[in-house]
């Protein structure tokens, strides 16, 4: 089998060649303590920000 080898099969070596380099790096910088946390005042702000949203498509819908 000597046929040329296909942009397919390359770019599968390529991207196997990149995971092998960056699976190494992989999971490092996630750590438990550093993810940030949603506060409770930004849950609310959201939440009400989303009712509101709502409320005023469903007026703009009805015409008024």
């Amino acid at each position: 089998m000597n046929s040329p080898i296909t942009n397919f099969e390359l770019g599968k070596m390529q991207h196997r060649e990149y995971e092998a380099e960056a699976s190494r790096y992989w999971g490092q910088a996630a750590s438990d303590s550093e993810q940030p946390t949603v506060s409770r005042k930004h849950k609310l702000v959201l939440a009400l920000s989303g009712i509101v949203t709502a409320i005023l498509l469903i007026v703009q819908m009805q015409g008024v």
